[in-house]
């Protein structure tokens, strides 16, 4: 039996005025495909997010941080990621990153001076970039 075979069996419930599907209607149906949300939802999880702390640090510890660096970080904590790490020291050879994995941002950034007799606490994997 189809769909319209069973909807031609359906009785109208005593009482109720108006049981055609216009008046069932419960929303409006969506003006955007489900693969235009995902790519949507996609895009905008593709790199890392730089919190307004790292910002900061970057610029004031002059880290050159280009197109090349965000995508190391990007691939970086995508593995880190499919690892289960949460917090997570992403070390360049010019900087180190501390990265929240689940939320895919640069928490703070040092510079290669700072490096150098620091304690890295609070983190549960390292990733050698």
């Amino acid at each position: 039996m189809n769909v319209q075979e069973l909807a031609a069996r359906v009785q109208p419930v005593p009482g109720r005025a108006d049981l055609s599907p216009q008046a069932l209607r419960t929303h409006d149906p969506p003006t955007t495909s489900f693969a235009q949300v995902l790519r949507q939802v996609q895009a905008s999880d593709e790199g890392v997010r730089l919190s307004a702390h790292a910002r900061q640090r970057i610029v004031q510890r002059g880290i050159a941080f280009d197109d090349v660096l965000a995508r190391q970080l990007t691939r970086a904590v995508q593995e880190l990621s499919a690892k289960g790490a949460r917090e997570a020291l992403v070390l360049h050879p010019a900087a180190a990153f501390i990265v929240s994995v689940p939320n895919r941002t640069v928490v703070t950034a040092l510079d290669r001076q700072e490096m150098h007799q620091r304690i890295f606490t609070q983190i549960d994997s390292a990733y050698l970039l």
